[in-house]
């Protein structure tokens, strides 16, 4: 064996898993893993643990899945020197209007970016393409209505929505987001979750789009259904005023999404 085999052959016992990995992805690799021929059957592995998604992920599973089929995507990175908004953040928590207001570098932020959308209007829209026709859309709002990425109490991610931030004061932002964490304080992800895919299962069938249909037997009936929620906890929920909690509305609001990386 020579070349890149040998090479690999020779690393093996100090990078064993990595080759492992690699044999998956690099042909060649796959005549030689820890000098053991592949075609050699491989070995049953023993099962630690099996699970279905629950509800959140199966949610950012298909929405996920959704957008990268439907929507044409573009990456742009941008390395920029945020030193000076920092610096204003802190000269703005030293003067008096902002003495009773919960000033962080995210709502600073977040309306540093709806200035931006204001100058590029078409940036705060929806994108749709269409495959099979070649027929692309693009919706812009008057609204700004940016999703943010927010930990609930119970620990788990959520994105709810700052909506007209177009014509937010820095301090209305402030006050928004505080606003924001009120209502999340009482919210059930799941409950909000399960609303907010029903809603939207049902919006699509109601537009002749009957590939929803296919969700309703494995998520409600097969083996993979999804746990009944308590009825009584879902009464008790359900008597909350929306006002004081995140809607399913609230979550589909949203005309632009700004997140962290990873």
């Amino acid at each position: 064996m020579g070349g890149f085999g040998a090479q690999a052959a020779a690393l093996a016992p100090r990078f064993g898993s990595c080759i492992v990995c690699a044999s998956l992805l690099y042909p060649p690799m796959q005549r030689f893993v820890h000098g053991v021929p592949s075609r050699m059957s491989r070995p049953e592995l023993e099962k630690r643990k099996h699970a279905f998604f629950d509800l959140q992920r199966r949610v950012v599973a298909h929405k996920t899945v959704e957008s990268w089929q439907e929507i044409p995507h573009a990456g742009v990175v941008i390395d920029l020197d945020l030193t000076e908004i920092l610096r204003l953040t802190a000269l703005l928590r030293e003067e008096p209007e902002y003495a009773s207001v919960h000033l962080t570098l995210n709502s600073v932020m977040l309306k540093f970016i709806a200035v931006c959308l204001q100058a590029s209007p078409e940036m705060n829209a929806h994108v749709a393409y269409n495959a099979k026709t070649g027929v692309g859309e693009l919706t812009t709002f008057k609204s700004i209505n940016i999703a943010t990425p927010m930990r609930m109490p119970d620990g788990r991610m959520l994105s709810p929505v700052v909506r007209g931030l177009e014509s937010m004061t820095l301090p209305e932002v402030c006050a928004a987001m505080v606003e924001l964490k009120r209502q999340a304080a009482n919210t059930n992800i799941d409950f909000l979750l399960r609303e907010a895919a029903m809603n939207d299962t049902w919006e699509r069938i109601r537009k002749l789009r009957l590939g929803a249909l296919l969700r309703l037997y494995p998520n409600l009936v097969g083996r993979g259904r999804l746990p009944s929620p308590n009825r009584r906890e879902w009464k008790v929920y359900e008597a909350i005023p929306k006002s004081e909690r995140i809607t399913p509305e609230n979550l589909l609001s949203a005309t632009a999404l700004v997140s962290n990386i990873g």
